[in-house]
């Protein structure tokens, strides 16, 4: 398990912990990654080599999940996304849930000070 601090508060360490980080890719895997088919990850999430440089984007569009749950966090509306990028509703709940299933992949320990 590996731990880092991300800061401190009130004479507490705050440290994360990532859980299912995977190892950085070696040239070799790149090399294998980009022969393979699209693989989904998530429920209308999917990655493939040869779209977006292997960034998670939503099923059947080159469009990043991480652009839709930053727009959303930026205060655009759902509709607004829905009408400038063409999905569907379900299709901006699956970046949503994808970017929830990341963020429950971490672990945050606050650890006092002495």
């Amino acid at each position: 398990m590996a731990l880092r601090a991300i800061g401190g508060l009130n004479g507490r360490v705050i440290l994360k912990e990532q859980r299912s980080r995977a190892a950085a890719p070696q040239w070799e895997d790149l090399a294998v990654a980009s022969t393979e088919q699209t693989s989904e990850i998530y429920p209308g999430i999917v990655v493939d080599a040869r779209i977006m440089q292997g960034m998670p984007v939503i099923k059947g569009t080159r469009i990043p999940a991480q652009l839709i749950v930053g727009q959303l966090a930026g205060g655009e509306s759902v509709e607004a996304i829905m009408e400038a990028y063409r999905l569907t509703q379900e299709q901006i709940r699956a970046a949503l849930g994808y970017a929830a299933d990341r963020l429950a992949a971490e672990v945050v320990y606050v650890v006092p000070t002495a």
